[in-house]
């Protein structure tokens, strides 16, 4: 076999820094026809080995309260700087007080049958990111905590350790699909202690603008997540290994009266997810708010 040219051995390196600080941005980067994905470390430094000029792919980067970047593989040949721009996040003015609480979406979490994050039957689970709608009675309300019902114990009855994100997102009134970070701060939850993650978000002050928000878990694709799931391939004629991703999210096991959740696909783009239809409509997911 033929060795590779030096065009195909060559490693591009980048970087991706804040454009108005140049400190280093944790980021989410995505290559969108080859459905690859991974999140960067907190040095936001990512590589993508062979020729650049010749690649016709898009890439996406996504980092919490920055604006997304979209752009061709090619338009990165001869750069080693990627500068993503920051938008401001409204901050709870001083001296606001909140006197009570309220838990929505609630559910009885022994019920929970259904997860989502996983391949199922000949369905490979392509989706960064899935967000559950909450509906409030008024806007300007704190967000203090979540709840998220996740799968624990895998075929071998052992624990699933796992790590991941959560974006806080106000509503996109053009889509009624999430919309802009609401949280300025990177939530990264680091999970191995049973079935429910209980999220304190006291100290991230995340007030909810309009009436309408969403929580959404960012799944981290790294060796520390990485797991294989065996779905059957009809054109096969045999079950094949597919590489998937931890955390699984469970489903609630009460049915609403429409739609409540929205998935992001290896584009960016936000859409309803109707894979588990009629019965799922939301995520067992709850959220804490104080008002």
């Amino acid at each position: 076999m033929p060795g590779k040219t030096r065009a195909q051995r060559k490693k591009n390196t980048f970087h991706i820094i804040d454009s108005l600080s140049n400190k280093p941005v944790t980021t989410s980067v995505t290559i969108v026809r080859a459905k690859l994905f991974i999140t960067t470390e907190n040095d936001g430094i990512f590589v993508i080995p062979g020729d650049l000029s010749a690649m016709r792919d898009t890439i996406i980067f996504n980092a919490q309260s920055y604006e997304p970047l979209k752009m061709t593989l090619h338009d990165l040949d001869g750069r080693d700087i990627i500068k993503l721009k920051k938008y401001e996040i409204a901050q709870a003015p001083p001296g606001l007080n909140f006197k009570n609480d309220t838990l929505l979406n609630d559910f009885d979490r022994d019920k929970v049958e259904y997860y989502a994050g996983i391949s199922t039957g000949t369905e490979v689970f392509n989706y960064r990111q899935l967000a559950q709608k909450f509906t409030l009675k008024n806007s300007g309300v704190k967000l203090t905590g979540a709840k998220i019902i996740r799968l624990v114990f895998n075929a071998y009855y052992e624990e699933q350790h796992t790590k991941y994100r959560l974006r806080i997102y106000d509503v996109d009134n053009r889509t009624g699909g999430p919309g802009k970070d609401l949280a300025s701060e990177v939530i990264e939850i680091s999970s191995s202690d049973g079935q429910q993650n209980n999220a304190n978000l006291k100290k991230y002050n995340i007030i909810i603008p309009n009436k309408t928000f969403f929580i959404a878990i960012e799944w981290m694709r790294d060796y520390h997540n990485a797991s294989f799931t065996e779905i059957y391939e009809p054109k096969q004629y045999k079950s094949v290994k597919i590489e998937s991703y931890k955390p699984t999210i469970g489903l609630s096991p009460i049915q609403g009266k429409e739609l409540n959740i929205w998935a992001m696909n290896f584009k960016g783009e936000w859409k309803p997810y109707t894979y588990f239809m009629p019965f799922g409509t939301d995520t067992a997911i709850k959220a804490v708010v104080e008002y």
